[in-house]
């Protein structure tokens, strides 16, 4: 069975979020099928029903198999990296919805596994619903219901913790950058929002919280067991400037990195 909606929700009675769909067609090509380049003005969400799609999004290459659901910011460009030789089936669900819907929203491919018969059928429904120009509220209900099932099989199982743990990894080998939590949703296809809830909830850490941690426990390393200048010790650990480096350690550690180095040596 679908999961009715339980977190994401909106009221237009009350004007409180918004949500709205644009169009929902199905797309069914009998034989080899390449991907063509469009831009996309609203979000969209694909759902492949058969085959597979060889799509790029803004230079990204992703494959998409049967079962996988993908939802596509606005303002992304798309194309085809790959031609498909076979049967290709799969829904385009274009919609608006405002910033707080999105956030809970995961950016890569789910895939939709006990409930496909069911996602297909809701996907088909709102189809003829949206072809027949009657009840709007009657799709936007439809949508609710695919975007609660998305967000709910992005966390199925142990999916939220493999993400935290391999973002909690892309830290620990990029700690010599100058990471933020936005350029580490970019990395992983999430929001910034998204990911730093699920960070939180397996370590109850935030991520800007465990990137000063590993930059602030390397310095300190470099600083007590080398003879590597300040300036140098801020280098590795993302800081191209001496007194930002110098600015940043000594608000976490309440002391300049020379004196830390002169006490601790």
């Amino acid at each position: 069975m679908l999961h009715l909606p339980y977190s994401i929700s909106y009221d237009k009675s009350n004007g409180h979020g918004f949500l709205q769909v644009n169009n929902c067609n199905h797309v069914a090509l009998q034989e080899s099928w390449l991907y063509k380049e469009r831009f996309l003005n609203r979000n969209e969400i694909i759902y492949v029903t058969g085959g597979e799609i060889y799509i790029t999004i803004d230079g990204y290459d992703l494959s998409l198999t049967e079962g996988d659901i993908l939802l596509i910011p606005s303002y992304k460009t798309l194309d085809g990296w790959k031609e498909y030789e076979g049967r290709t089936s799969f829904y385009m669900l274009g919609f608006d919805c405002s910033d707080d819907i999105m956030a809970e929203l995961p950016r890569i491919p789910v895939k939709v596994k006990e409930n496909a018969i069911f996602m297909g059928e809701v996907f088909a429904k709102l189809e003829r619903n949206f072809m027949s120009k009657k009840n709007t509220h009657g799709r936007d209900a439809l949508l609710l219901v695919i975007l609660n099932e998305m967000k709910l099989c992005a966390s199925d199982g142990n999916g939220t913790t493999d993400l935290a743990k391999k973002i909690m990894e892309y830290i620990n080998e990029n700690i010599h950058s100058m990471l933020t939590v936005e350029q580490i949703a970019d990395i992983f296809h999430y929001s910034s929002d998204y990911i730093s809830k699920i960070f939180r909830e397996q370590y109850d850490l935030t991520i800007k919280k465990y990137i000063t941690y590993k930059k602030m426990n390397m310095s300190k390393r470099l600083l007590t067991t080398t003879n590597m200048s300040v300036a140098s010790v801020g280098k590795s650990i993302g800081f191209d400037h001496e007194e930002l480096f110098v600015k940043f350690f000594k608000y976490n550690e309440k002391v300049t990195p020379k004196k830390y180095r002169d006490v601790n040596r």
